[in-house]
């Protein structure tokens, strides 16, 4: 039996207002209940979480398409433990 992690997505900053227009854009496609100006005020509170509970190979997904847009996100496990990310920086 194939036992799948789950854990956060998390917002560590967001170097320039190009990359967070980008970034905008890119979740607009994966969000319905949230609004263009809540992204925008969740964004410009970073650091914070974007995604919970999401599997691991998914979370690997999003987390290559957000640093190609310039933002840099960590992936932390329930079990991983504050402040010890389960996918490095690359």
């Amino acid at each position: 039996m194939r036992i799948e992690k789950k854990g956060v997505i998390a917002l560590v900053e967001v170097p320039s207002l190009c990359d967070e227009q980008a970034i905008i854009a890119f979740f607009s496609l994966f969000t319905r209940s949230a609004s263009r100006a809540m992204l925008i005020e969740t964004l410009r509170e970073a650091p914070c979480v974007l995604v919970e509970n999401v599997p691991m190979d998914v979370a690997e997904m999003f987390i290559k398409k957000l640093r190609s847009l310039g933002a840099k996100v960590t992936f932390r496990t329930a079990d991983g433990g504050p402040g010890r990310p389960s996918i490095k920086d690359r």
